[in-house]
């Protein structure tokens, strides 16, 4: 049971790192559109990305800890 909220740990500060990058991208975005500010440059959008990718891999290994566990839970 601690592996699963190590896991879960992991996977909530790498989607709020994402999410904070993604928000920070948006508001470059904006100011871009808006003609208020330069186009978000090239390295923002690749850490944005490689961020929520990094969330994506955590999410995943959370549900395959959850899928295993669950196998292993014997059936009354």
């Amino acid at each position: 049971m601690i592996s699963f909220f190590v896991l879960f740990e992991e996977w909530d500060c790498a989607a709020a790192a994402a999410a904070r990058a993604g928000a920070r991208l948006c508001r470059q975005l904006d100011a871009y559109c808006a003609g208020t500010g330069p186009a978000p440059p090239a390295h923002e959008i690749a850490e944005s990305r490689r961020l929520t990718e990094e969330a994506n891999r955590r999410l995943a290994a959370l549900r395959s800890l959850l899928h295993e566990q669950r196998e292993q839970v014997a059936l009354i």
